[in-house]
């Protein structure tokens, strides 16, 4: 695949530093990219192309940095929205804007490195599909629709956006065929979750949302470490 990569910060020093940055670890990895430049996100907005991975500064004339994701992400939800900032204050809603990664200035090559290896991984993971077998008959889901799935009274329940299914495949079937995925991890015996979805923890609770819907899930004690050290490298040490 091809990246197709727009870069947008008003302050012109730093935006030739980050596409200094992201053509450094295109070179060094192998991977295809094709770079814009932009120091006005309202010319970003304007030009009416689509790009796949998209890093904009937050402090910037109108429109800021987070309208600009707004809109950016409802013309292509597929859009990896990268915030580049000098400012931790608008963490929160960055993530509420669907931030992909939000990083504190300059630009790490190594988170970098990840995260474009991550997207990578994305899209082949977006060809993938889960065969399940239910009461009413064969569904085939995409895996990145999964929230949790776990295993009550001997039956395996899959937790999705769209709502919560019993299916008749065992949970090793289901977490054998997601092992190659990066997203999945085993909070407890019998229960896997989806990063995408986990919003937050404690050493023994996760909370994880999809489709306006609020989870807790217990993390299991020898799990938690892991569980931790996982997430944040799956977050490539965006927080």
């Amino acid at each position: 695949m091809e990246f197709k990569i727009a870069v947008c910060d008003d302050c012109e020093k730093e935006l030739e530093q980050e596409i200094k940055t992201i053509k450094n670890v295109l070179d060094r990895t192998g991977f295809k990219g094709k770079i814009t430049s932009f120091s006005e996100p309202e010319k970003l907005i304007k030009c009416g192309e689509e790009y796949n991975v998209v890093f904009l500064d937050i402090d910037m004339g109108y429109p800021g940095g987070l309208q600009t994701a707004e809109i950016l992400k409802s013309r292509n939800k597929n859009c990896y929205v990268f915030f580049v900032t000098n400012y931790e204050t608008f963490l929160d809603e960055a993530f509420n804007k669907h931030a992909f990664r939000y990083w504190i200035k300059p630009m790490d090559e190594n988170k970098l490195t990840y995260a474009f290896e991550f997207i990578k991984h994305e899209f082949e993971k977006s060809k993938i599909r889960l065969n399940l077998k239910t009461a009413s008959g064969a569904l085939e889901i995409c895996p990145d629709k999964i929230i949790y799935f776990y295993v009550m009274n001997r039956i395996l329940r899959i937790v999705t956006d769209n709502g919560e299914l019993a299916v008749k495949n065992t949970y090793r079937e289901v977490k054998d065929t997601l092992r190659g995925s990066m997203d999945f991890f085993e909070i407890s015996r019998g229960c896997c979750v989806n990063f995408k979805y986990v919003r937050g923890n404690t050493k023994k609770e996760l909370y994880c949302s999809g489709s306006g819907k609020q989870y807790r899930l217990d993390i299991s004690r020898r799990n938690y470490s892991n569980f931790n050290r996982s997430f944040t490298k799956w977050l490539g040490g965006a927080v």
